[in-house]
Formats: structure tokens, C-alpha cells, sequence
């Protein structure tokens, strides 16, 4: 029974969330065990956090099934990372992941979708541009916000209500962006090893 596990008196609830992402869910290197990988980890993050964050490679359906296992108390921000330039490849596959996670699992433990990680950033620098509310960030963010209008609808047509997010490094949250999103994650790289999240309402 994986709702039996011996915790650690030494941890302790120190975060308010954590970003992960489980060992053998980086496309296309798909491969992660529910029991092996996922529902080991869910057993040791839930003694230090209780909201994670997290994408593909079915991870939603993983984490939400090890939640389910393990009966812990953690809620998780889902996520999304489309790409500009693949015709919408890797969102629709994302995009279906999802909805069959939420359609098995439901959305008790969850607390919203998070649609694009640093998309913007990305963008700017892959098309030579600097500021995220340039013409060049601007278009970005129209690409971008049709990835979020289609979340939202694809929830609304499920009957689902959950809050619609972005993720993007904190200098380059694009404003036609942010107006459109309930939250935002801001993505602050401290070193070249070390990123701290924090979660920010819209």
C-alpha cells in the first residue's frame, strides 16, 4: 500500500512548491514507473511541499495517479510547453495528455494549468529581439495566447473551472499575455544551476 510509507522525521513542510519533473519524462526520452520513479518521489515531496509543478511525458497522469495512491495531501499546477515553430505539435500532444488526465483523475488536486514556459523568452531570442513588449514579443504572445484561448476552451468544454497561468523568466512576462492569464510564474534564474519559482496571481 503505497499510503503507507514511513516519513522522515527529519523533513519538514519548508516549501511552498516545488518545479518537478520526474527521472524518464524529458521528451522523447519517455520512460518513467509509476512505482519505481513517481509515487517514490510523490512519498518524499510530500513531506516538504505541498503544490508541485510539472509537464510532459504523461507526467500529469503519473503524478496525479501517484497522489491518488498515496493519499497525501498536494496539489499540483499541470503544465503545457508549447513551441512556436512546430505547428502546434507539441501543445496538441500536451494538450491530449491532459484532458485524459483530468477526465481519470478528475481535478481534485489540482490547481491550475500553466500554458507556456518561458515561450516569450525563447521567442525573443530566437527571432533577435530584447523586449517582451516589442513587436517581437507581441507576436510571440499572439502565438502564445492562441495556446492559452485553446486551453481554456478545451476546459470549458469538459465543464472544468481551473485557473490558466503562464511561466516565463521575470523580465519577460509579455503584457498582452498577462492580462489574459490568472497567474503567473515567474522564473528566476539566481546561477546557472539554480532557479527559484514563485507562483504570482494575476
Amino acid at each position: 500500500d503505497p499510503s503507507q510509507f514511513t516519513k522522515d522525521s527529519s523533513l519538514k513542510q519548508s516549501f511552498w512548491g516545488i518545479a518537478y519533473t520526474p527521472e524518464g519524462t524529458l521528451y522523447r526520452d519517455c520512460g518513467a514507473k509509476l512505482f519505481l520513479d513517481v509515487v517514490t518521489d510523490i512519498q518524499l515531496l510530500s513531506q516538504l511541499t505541498m503544490v508541485i509543478y510539472g509537464a510532459d511525458c504523461n507526467t500529469t497522469a503519473l503524478v496525479l495517479n501517484a497522489i491518488q495512491l498515496t493519499k497525501v495531501n498536494m496539489t499540483v499546477y499541470i503544465a503545457n510547453y508549447p513551441e512556436a515553430t512546430d505547428n502546434g505539435e507539441a501543445y496538441d500532444r500536451q494538450k491530449s495528455a491532459i484532458q485524459s488526465a483530468i477526465q481519470t483523475f478528475s481535478t481534485d488536486h489540482i490547481a491550475g494549468v500553466t500554458v507556456g514556459n518561458e515561450f516569450i523568452l525563447d521567442y525573443l531570442d530566437d527571432n533577435g529581439g530584447t523586449d517582451p513588449n516589442s513587436d517581437i514579443g507581441n507576436t510571440g504572445a499572439q502565438i502564445l495566447l492562441g495556446f492559452i484561448n485553446d486551453t481554456r476552451s478545451m476546459l470549458s468544454n469538459m465543464s472544468v473551472s481551473l485557473k490558466i497561468g503562464n511561466a516565463d523568466a521575470g523580465l519577460y512576462f509579455n503584457d498582452l499575455v498577462s492580462e489574459d492569464v490568472d497567474y503567473g510564474v515567474h522564473i528566476l534564474s539566481m546561477s546557472n544551476q539554480f532557479r527559484f519559482v514563485l507562483i504570482v496571481s494575476n
